[in-house]
C-alpha cells in the first residue's frame, strides 16, 4: 500500500514537494501497463503537478520583476551621475584638455535626449544610442573621472537587459495560474484522494504486478518527507528537490 503524503509537511516547500510529484509520476510512467491502467487520473495527476510549477515560475517571474525595477533604478542614478560629472568637468579650469572632453561629451548627451525616456525600452534604445557615439570617442577620456563613471553606467544597462531577457523568458501564456499554496494542496489532494487509492486498487487486483513501483514510490514520499520534518525540526526554510540516494539530510530528523 502506498502511503499519503502528510499536507503539512510541505506548506511553502513547493519546490520539493513538485519535485517529489514528478518523480513519483516519472515511476508510474515508467510502467506503461500501469500508466495506461491509469490513464485519465494520471493525466489529471500530471496536470496538477504542471500547474504547480507554472505558479512557482510566476513566483520566479515577480521575483524578476523586483530585480528589474532595482537595475532600472541604478541606471537612472549613473546616468544622472555622468551628467553630473560632465557639468562638473566642464569647469574644471586647471585641465583645458579634460574640460574640453567634457564639454564634447555633454554636446553629445544633450543631443540625445539629455532626459531619460520614460519607457524601459524606449531609455535602453536612447541609452544604446548614446553608447554608441560616445564609444566613439572613449580614447579621449581613459584614466579620468569619466572613464569610471561611464563604465559603471554601461554595467548597469547590461544588468538591466540581462534581467530583462530573464523576465520575458518566464513570460507565461496569458491564463489563470492560481498562487503555489492553492497549486500545492490542489496538487496533494488529487494525489491523496485519486491518484494513490487508483495505484493501490491496481496493486491489490494485480497481485505481485506492481510490486517494484509501489516500493519506489513508498520510498519517494518517505525520504522526502523524513528530509522535511528534519528541515522544519532545523528550522531549515531551504526548498530544494530531495535526492533519493542522498542520506545526510536525515542525520537530525527526529
Amino acid at each position: 500500500m502506498i502511503k499519503k503524503i502528510t499536507k503539512v509537511l510541505f506548506s511553502k516547500y513547493w519546490r520539493t514537494l513538485a519535485s517529489m510529484a514528478s518523480k513519483v509520476l516519472d515511476t508510474v510512467k515508467g510502467k506503461p501497463a500501469l500508466a495506461e491502467a491509469i490513464g485519465k487520473t494520471l493525466q489529471k495527476s500530471e496536470d496538477t503537478c504542471t500547474t504547480l510549477n507554472d505558479a512557482i515560475t510566476k513566483l520566479r517571474r515577480n521575483e524578476f520583476t523586483i530585480q528589474l525595477n532595482e537595475a532600472d533604478g541604478n541606471r537612472d542614478t549613473l546616468y544622472r551621475a555622468f551628467v553630473m560629472r560632465l557639468e562638473s568637468d566642464m569647469l574644471c579650469f586647471y585641465d583645458p584638455q579634460l574640460q574640453q572632453t567634457a564639454k564634447e561629451l555633454y554636446e553629445i548627451v544633450e543631443n540625445n535626449g539629455k532626459a531619460l525616456k520614460r519607457g524601459a525600452d524606449d531609455e535602453s534604445n536612447q541609452l544604446a544610442n548614446l553608447f554608441r557615439k560616445i564609444d566613439e570617442k572613449v580614447e579621449s577620456f581613459r584614466n579620468t573621472s569619466i572613464e569610471s563613471i561611464y563604465n559603471n553606467l554601461k554595467n548597469a544597462e547590461s544588468e538591466f537587459l540581462a534581467i530583462q531577457k530573464k523576465l520575458y523568458a518566464n513570460h507565461l501564456d496569458k491564463k489563470s495560474i492560481p498562487n503555489a499554496k492553492d497549486a500545492a494542496n490542489d496538487l496533494i489532494d488529487q494525489f491523496n484522494e485519486r491518484l494513490i487509492p487508483r495505484l493501490n486498487t491496481e496493486a491489490d487486483e494485480n497481485p505481485g504486478l506492481y510490486d517494484e513501483e509501489i516500493a519506489m514510490i513508498n520510498l519517494i514520499i518517505d525520504k522526502t518527507e523524513k528530509v522535511q520534518r528534519a528541515r522544519i525540526a532545523r528550522n531549515d526554510a531551504t526548498d530544494e528537490p530531495v535526492e533519493i540516494t542522498e542520506d545526510k539530510e536525515l542525520q537530525n530528523t527526529p
